[in-house]
């Protein structure tokens, strides 16, 4: 007997999506051929479009699209209609005589639709859809960063949908008609999708939902629980969408601990907060509850000390009877916060309330002068911030590292860090970082190399000990952390705060590369050399900084090339003396005494570069 056929087609978000897809397992269960062809259209029994009416834009498109498959549909084919139009536009489903609809909150009742044996409410929540990677339109290509579109290629990973619905009631949004009050996924199923994801071998996860921030109030925990299990995972990507700010306001402080104390489990963590207006009079008429200067506040705490962190908003302008001083309140915030993505949008009344007159409304020439106004806003702080470029393919001579970043490389010994890291076929230990300048690089090579690899970068950031016979208090992660947020390395960094000596206890993974910059004092140059070496696998490469003109690490390098036998190869640019480990022979001790000319003579040519006496 043959199947019967259904076809299915889409328009709309990440959560549309995972409805869509349950359809299609539900159809498939009750034993429905999926035909995935359009230009068969008039041979299948059921037509299934899932809409979208997040503005006017997607409103009149889904309208567009459900007229043509109405009309090219057979005349005997179902046709069902799901997704946020159905409770949204119900006069429409009138006018077009369509009988069949089912809701994102009312999926059940597709089970009315047709025969079946297997109920829809049986099929389990989708993390994966049919339409994850089908192309669209993209508007506003030329202000989309590479973090933007890293952001965006996201919503295809591996999803969950941790709440549905939401408790806000913003005076322009009708989608709460459709997605209804909330409700929370329980911790424990989150958990479950979240290791069947890995288990599978996703790396990237996007977490979705009507309110992702409120996840929780209405099952007794909150947001901070829901991060804390999500950050738990080791080596994970994530990706939060809809995190509304008044709850990112509420938990900032907790929620700065619970990143920072996980920081070196995840790899990279982008969160989506819409922020809408910059203006309070213009949020409290948007039923927006919070202030603009609460905003700042929170997103600093969230940010403090963590380079992994993207944060990005969206931002309405031309909200009617917006004037140009609380245009410019939104403009001032954007300047202000420097996030890391933005979208801006131009007003459009969804809430079908239509409470604004005419005279209230902002001409579209207006609203859009100031959405390309802060799109422009947006798209000079991603260039100053190197996010229109692909950290996987820029050449480093077009980030203007120096410029950025405080530190003592010169711009050949930062090549050499780069083309060795780059070369590397394991972890790399950076034991001294100051402000990041050497990691900055170091990333760079290990980026480019293209492997799974990490930076461990291990400073105690309280200043060497010249910094601290000079009384100077110093506490350099913060500069840091914003360093390797600025070049978008952080996702290769595990940021180990304290010492050389506790730090070698706890790192026993495969190292191919080590760089030592921290004390220059003799005997810590020799105990970090004693605590590192044992680590270093056959093949491996050590460098030092400052051998020409720190006399304690002059002296121990020195030292070691003359009495050991498991050094191979010394050499020396400007002041990086790096040798390669090898397995240990007499005769290497030999053959390497050629190495305390070559460093005279290096360091005659680094005093005649820089001018100055070593």
């Amino acid at each position: 007997m043959k199947k019967k056929q259904f076809y299915i087609d889409l328009l709309g978000c990440e959560k549309r999506k995972l409805d869509a897809e349950k359809i299609i397992k539900f159809f498939k269960a009750n034993n429905y051929e999926h035909s995935k062809n359009k230009g068969n259209i008039k041979n299948v029994d059921t037509v299934i479009f899932v809409s979208c009416a997040f503005n006017d834009e997607f409103t009149e498109l889904s309208k567009e699209k459900i007229k043509s498959l109405l009309k090219e549909k057979s005349k005997d084919a179902k046709f069902i209609l799901s997704g946020c139009l159905t409770d949204i536009h119900q006069d429409f489903l009138i006018d077009n005589n369509i009988k069949n609809f089912a809701g994102p909150r009312e999926l059940s009742k597709i089970n009315s639709f047709i025969n079946h044996e297997i109920s829809i409410d049986e099929i389990p929540e989708q993390n994966i859809s049919f339409f994850d990677n089908k192309k669209y339109p993209i508007p506003d290509t030329e202000y989309r960063s590479e973090l933007l579109k890293e952001y965006v290629n996201a919503k295809n990973a591996y999803k969950i949908r941790v709440t549905w619905g939401c408790l806000s009631n913003c005076s322009y949004c009708a989608v709460k008609k459709a997605t209804k009050k909330l409700k929370s996924k329980p911790l424990c199923e989150i958990q479950k999708e979240i290791d069947t994801g890995l288990s599978l071998g996703y790396k990237d996860f996007f977490i979705t939902g009507g309110d992702v921030g409120a996840y929780g109030v209405d099952i007794s925990v909150n947001i901070t629980h829901l991060i804390e299990l999500l950050t738990s995972r080791k080596d994970i990507n994530l990706f939060i969408q809809e995190f509304n700010v008044q709850w990112l306001i509420k938990h900032s402080k907790n929620l700065g601990k619970i990143l920072l104390k996980n920081i070196n489990n995840y790899n990279k963590l982008f969160i989506n907060i819409p922020i809408q207006s910059g203006s309070n009079i213009v949020l409290k008429k948007m039923r927006r509850s919070y202030k603009s200067e609460d905003i700042f506040k929170a997103i600093s705490e969230i940010r403090y000390c963590n380079h992994k962190i993207k944060i990005g908003s969206h931002f309405i302008v031309g909200f009617p009877t917006e004037t140009e001083n609380e245009y410019l309140k939104t403009k001032d915030l954007i300047s202000k916060l420097r996030l890391d993505f933005n979208m801006i949008f131009t007003y459009s009344d969804k809430s079908q309330n239509k409470i604004y007159s005419k005279e209230d409304i902002i001409p579209l020439e207006t609203a859009n002068k100031r959405r390309y106004e802060l799109l422009t806003i947006q798209k000079n702080i991603d260039i100053e911030e190197n996010k229109y470029l692909d950290i996987n393919k820029v050449n480093i001579n077009r980030l203007n590292i120096f410029k950025t970043v405080e530190g003592w490389l010169t711009e050949k010994e930062a090549e050499l860090l780069y083309n060795t890291a780059k070369i590397s076929s394991g972890n790399i230990v950076e034991i001294g970082a100051w402000k990041g300048l050497s990691t900055i690089f170091l990333s760079l090579g290990l980026i480019q190399g293209k492997n799974d690899n990490k930076i461990y970068s291990i400073d105690h950031h309280t200043g060497s000990k010249e910094h601290q016979k000079k009384n100077c208090e110093i506490f350099t992660l913060p500069e840091f952390s914003e360093n390797i947020r600025k070049f978008n390395v952080g996702h290769v960094i595990r940021t180990v705060v304290t010492t050389s000596a506790k730090a070698s206890k706890h790192i026993n993974s495969k190292i191919s590369l080590i760089f030592i910059d921290g004390s220059h004092e003799y005997k810590d140059v020799k105990n970090d050399f004693i605590l590192w070496w044992q680590k270093l696998e056959i093949g491996g490469i050590i460098m030092f900084h400052d051998t020409l003109s720190k006399k304690g690490v002059s002296k121990f390098v020195d030292e070691i090339i003359l009495q050991r036998g498991d050094i191979g190869t010394p050499k020396i640019l400007h002041e990086i003396t790096y040798f390669q480990k090898i397995n240990n022979d007499p005769e290497n001790i030999k053959k390497n005494k050629f190495f305390i000319a070559q460093k005279e003579k290096a360091k005659n040519q680094l005093e005649r570069l820089k001018g100055l006496k070593l």
